[in-house]
């Protein structure tokens, strides 16, 4: 991928970079291979524009493609270059706003306890730099972290509620941070209400719920949720919900991160289960389907890391 660093023009680049992530899509690189491109090529890009196309794949291939144990250090990796990237914008008389504003959108995604305390420190650049919607993609990254205290977490919410003058976007990023508590007993509590009590909130709402339950940082917490219970409530769900809040919780809620034989088999019993709920089978399947998918990528990484070790 070197040969793409001596490319000047944008438009090329941008072909190679979207050319690359068909081959990951397909399964003809792993992510891990496609993470190791991207990385070298953050560092050398000056396109905004093709530095958000890079950044946006770097965030799909390190999610459910990649099996969790190698996730951290590439997180890590990923952060370290926008870091960098950042830092050296920032130091320069002339740096480039319009290549700040991606790096700021996505460095949160690959923040974690060991440096979350620099999320912090950006939380007090000119607010020209840091938006809104920044500064709460930064407190949801540092909610789910263990190593900060609720009671400090609790007053950047509060500060970044009244500076956002207590708007829609200041509820839902509420909803999501208090959901992204790293507390057994609030996991507890919120699979009551996702389960429990489903028209207790909005539809909205509760989609928010669910999109914070279970991050891959705290599956310690929510691990006999997402592997056994899931599976066991979705028939009394389908029954008793919209099709659009059953295919949220499927989606959300479940071992997305564990694409095993034993949790695919789970998923193939379920469909059987609810064969005469339509959409339930539908969106049952569709997560079956994905689990595979995943498990092949997974199985490229594996592949791809015995090669580099034989290297």
């Amino acid at each position: 991928m070197l040969f793409a660093v001596s490319i000047k023009d944008p438009l090329t680049k941008l072909s190679i970079y979207r050319s690359l992530f068909d081959c990951f899509r397909d399964s003809k690189i792993s992510s891990i291979e496609f993470l190791d491109i991207i990385i070298n090529s953050i560092k050398n890009e000056k396109d905004e524009n093709n530095l958000s196309t890079l950044l946006r794949f770097a965030k799909s291939a390190s999610s459910i493609y990649m099996p969790i144990k190698y996730i951290k250090s590439y997180k890590k990796k990923l952060f370290e270059e926008l870091k960098n990237l950042l830092e050296t914008q920032l130091s320069s008389i002339d740096f480039k706003k319009d290549l700040i504003k991606p790096i700021l959108m996505y460095l949160p995604s690959y923040s974690d306890e060991d440096n979350v305390q620099y999320l912090i420190q950006l939380m007090n650049l000119d607010p020209k730099l840091v938006s809104q919607e920044d500064r709460f993609r930064f407190l949801k990254t540092i909610f789910i972290c263990r190593n900060i205290n609720l009671e400090d977490k609790q007053k950047m919410l509060e500060a970044e509620v009244k500076r956002d003058k207590n708007s829609d976007n200041s509820i839902t990023a509420k909803l999501a941070c208090n959901a992204l508590l790293p507390d057994r007993k609030n996991k507890e509590i919120l699979w009551n209400k996702l389960t429990k009590e489903t028209t207790s909130d909005s539809l909205v709402n509760m989609q928010t719920i669910m999109g914070a339950f279970a991050p891959v940082e705290q599956y310690d917490l929510v691990d006999d949720f997402i592997k056994e219970k899931y599976f066991e409530v979705i028939p009394e769900l389908g029954k008793n919900n919209e099709s659009f809040y059953i295919k949220d919780f499927i989606g959300e809620c479940g071992p997305t991160h564990y694409p095993t034989d034993e949790i695919i088999k789970k998923y193939e019993d379920l469909i059987e289960k609810v064969k005469d709920m339509s959409q339930v089978k539908k969106y049952v399947a569709e997560e079956c389907d994905l689990l595979k998918r995943i498990k092949k990528a997974h199985e490229l990484c594996e592949e791809y890391m015995k090669s580099v070790d034989k290297k």
